[in-house]
């Protein structure tokens, strides 16, 4: 803690006390961290490592410091990966709102890290987005399209998940395939699977 609260370590040392601080959790080492990830005079890698350990920590004070960034900062591409990495343990309305905002980020890969994370507190919320995700150039933003699609067990989907046997990326197409076998053995889905298939 007093390594990340003082200006003085090396790169390579503050990157294990902040790791450290992640590990144990430690309460005490909240203003330090959001003092490195504010700074902009800190260095990229210190700034993510900061805002992971405070996604780690916990805080409820970490969703109002990402809106904050997010308001104030004019970053594109560098705000929007610490707020993903602050929100990292978050799964209030908030932070799903702010998720949700950074799902239609222009950059595909912030994109994709912004719905891998929104996918684990509430799927629903990416299966809403499924039909424009589906449209991406990147496969990772259709990838987390599909397994949204997927979570939901229905027959609503179906057809949309059937469209991506014939996607371009052939991993896509197999995952799509192997969720359609999953959701045909459903007695309920399965005539629906043939049907759109």
């Amino acid at each position: 803690i007093g390594r990340v609260s003082a200006n003085r370590s090396g790169q390579t040392m503050m990157l294990l006390a902040i790791n450290g601080v992640a590990a144990l959790r430690s309460e005490r080492a909240i203003k330090p961290l959001e003092a490195i990830v504010r700074s902009a005079s800190r260095s990229m890698s210190l700034r993510i490592a900061a805002a992971h350990a405070l996604g780690q920590i916990g805080d409820p004070g970490t969703t109002r410091l990402a809106s904050q960034l997010l308001e104030s900062s004019s970053d594109e591409v560098l705000t929007p990966i610490l707020v993903i990495e602050l929100l990292s343990e978050r799964e209030d309305s908030d932070s799903k709102e702010l998720l949700s905002q950074l799902s239609r980020h222009a950059v595909s890969a912030i994109q994709s890290r912004a719905l891998e994370q929104l996918i684990e507190v509430d799927s629903l919320l990416v299966d809403q987005q499924s039909p424009r995700l589906l449209t991406s150039n990147d496969v990772n933003v259709r990838r987390w399209a599909l397994r949204a699609m997927l979570a939901r067990q229905d027959s609503v989907r179906i057809e949309l998940i059937c469209r991506l046997l014939g996607d371009v990326n052939p991993t896509l197409r197999r995952d799509a395939r192997d969720g359609l076998l999953l959701l045909a053995e459903n007695p309920d889905l399965r005539a629906d699977v043939i049907r759109e298939a």
